[in-house]
Order: C-alpha cells, then structure tokens, then sequence
C-alpha cells in the first residue's frame, strides 16, 4: 500500500458514491476519521481478498511455527491418545444427534 487518501467520516457518508468510485478509480484505500481519529479503511473488495488470503498465510505459519516449538520442547501428545479423544468426541457427536 503505497498511500492512504483520507477523509471525515461525515465527508464520506455525504459523498459515499464519490469516495467508492475514487477508490476504486485510484486502487488506494482511504482513511475515515471520526472525530479527528482512524476509525476505518475502506479498500476496494480484490484488495480486501488479497488481505485476507495473506492473513490466512501468515495464521497457518505462525501455527506451524507453534507446533514446532511445541514439539522441540517435548509437548506432543502421542497418536494413540489423539485418536481415542477423537473417537470418543464423534460418539458423544453422534449420540447426540440421535437423542
């Protein structure tokens, strides 16, 4: 993100055709201000999925990072319990399901 336009949240609300077809016009996002503070940006929806999906990227790596910590220290839980507590939870899943 190269630069952010900014504007009031009252400016916005006024002209928010204006404003959406700016952002979109200029692929910059913009930053809405309510009383003279960052409230929100507006991005146009790609860049929005774009985010997103990235978001998601670095979630899935810091989980593995996490996991491998977990592991070098010696916190695992060992297949056989792992697959018992899974097993008892789709019984209960389903016990209920049937009452």
């Amino acid at each position: 993100m190269d630069r952010l336009d900014t504007t009031s949240f009252n400016d916005f609300r006024d002209n928010l055709a204006d404003h959406v077809d700016r952002i979109k016009r200029r692929k910059r996002p913009t930053l809405i201000l309510r009383r003279g503070k960052a409230s929100v940006v507006v991005v146009e929806s790609a860049d929005f999925k774009a985010y997103a999906d990235a978001r998601e990227t670095i979630d899935l790596l810091r989980a593995i990072e996490k996991g491998q910590r977990e592991h070098a220290e010696g916190r695992t839980i060992p297949w056989n319990k792992v697959k018992k507590d899974i097993r008892a939870r789709l019984a209960r899943r389903i016990k209920r399901a049937h009452a």
